[in-house]
């Protein structure tokens, strides 16, 4: 069977206006600081969100440097984005196909998420040993 492609909505309809448009000026439009937040409420990153703003995220991230009303934005959907994700994660924890792993790598590379496997114990000072250590290995109970 034929596949067969949608068709992009013309630019005069009502999806296409929902979008803000692309502008390559250097200048942000204001209403875009409720889009970025918005945008982020639903889990998206600044990358994500840059492409929906028709730009790119280092021009995001320049605007952001030069307007605190745009780092602010950023920051609040920030916060936002990882409430989504966390929310999205614990509804799934019931979920016998989730992707728990996944989650725990997406976490921690997008909101800076340490787990204990990263605690670093450092051990300083002198230990006297007054007696001595036994270790043995039980064959069975590795099943050999």
């Amino acid at each position: 069977m034929p596949r067969v492609r949608k068709k992009a909505p013309p630019e005069d309809s009502s999806a296409a206006r929902s979008k803000p448009k692309p502008t390559r000026s250097g200048k942000y439009d204001p209403c875009w600081l409720v889009e970025i937040v918005a945008l982020m409420s639903r889990g998206l990153s600044v990358i994500e969100v840059a492409r929906e703003l028709g730009v790119s995220a280092t021009t995001l991230h320049n605007y952001a440097k030069k307007n605190a009303d745009v780092r602010e934005a950023l920051a609040l959907g920030k916060e936002r984005s990882e409430s989504w994700w966390q929310t999205e994660g614990r509804a799934a924890l019931h979920d016998r196909t989730f992707q728990w792993a996944g989650w725990i790598v997406n976490m921690r590379n997008r909101f800076g998420w340490r787990g204990s496997d990263n605690n670093k114990v450092e051990h300083t000072g002198n230990v006297k040993h007054t007696g001595e250590v036994k270790v043995s290995f039980n064959k069975a109970a590795e099943g050999v």
